[in-house]
This record gives structure tokens, C-alpha cells and sequence, in this order.
């Protein structure tokens, strides 16, 4: 058992890399400490990821009540996403843990792929 889970924490971000079948659910439990409120979530992952994710991985971070899943791509997408100064910027502004989960990824493709589907780094790749 991890430091973390024997002192009754947990990890409030994970990454998933390796193989994975394709028909695999992402299963996830947390309990909010505030409330105490237990809830739980099962994602299909074979509906909302292509058929390889060789080169990528599953990202998931939960913020409240809601469970947020991310497909990553290891390969920069574009070099010249962003120019160095806008990355600086960028980084400054990101003041919370969910926006700090990608920091290292704004060049690279990052698709949330659950609650819903829609592109969010990097902005102007063509």
C-alpha cells in the first residue's frame, strides 16, 4: 500500500501509460474530504479513444464531483505551437491544479476525450 493511501490521502492527478485493450473501462472512486460525499465513475474508454494509443496516454484528473479523462500524445504536435514568451505566459497563468496538469504538454496534442470530446492544446496547430 502506497505512503498515501496508508495516511488516508490520495493523488488528486494519474497518468495511465502502456498497453491497454481497447475495450477496457476507466473505473474511479474518490471521496471528497470537505463533505465526505463518495462518488464513483465508469468511463467506456473503447467508444471515445482510437484504436491504438501507442505513443499517448490516458490522463484523468477528478475536480469536485466531476471526473475529467484526457488522451496525451507523447510526440510534439508542432514545435512552434507557441513562441517561448507565450509559453512563459501561459505558464504563469496556470494557477490551479487542473490547468497545471498539462504544463508539459502544450505543444503536444491533448484531447479530453470524457466528460466530453473536444481539442484543447495546442491551440493553433494546423
Amino acid at each position: 500500500m502506497s505512503p498515501s493511501v496508508r495516511g488516508g490521502t490520495s493523488r488528486q492527478r494519474v497518468g495511465v501509460t502502456g498497453d491497454m485493450r481497447p475495450d477496457d473501462d476507466l473505473y474511479v472512486k474518490w471521496r471528497l474530504k470537505d463533505t465526505g460525499k463518495v462518488y464513483e465513475d465508469t468511463v467506456d474508454l473503447r467508444s471515445r479513444l482510437p484504436r491504438s494509443i501507442k505513443n499517448q496516454s490516458i490522463y484523468f484528473i477528478i475536480d469536485g464531483e466531476q471526473l475529467y479523462v484526457y488522451l496525451i500524445s507523447f510526440e510534439t504536435v508542432r514545435e512552434d505551437a507557441y513562441p517561448e514568451e507565450t509559453l512563459e505566459k501561459m505558464y504563469a497563468e496556470m494557477d490551479t491544479p487542473h490547468k497545471r496538469a498539462f504544463r508539459g504538454q502544450l505543444r503536444n496534442s491533448v484531447v479530453m476525450v470524457y466528460p466530453q470530446s473536444k481539442k484543447l492544446y495546442p491551440i493553433n496547430s494546423k
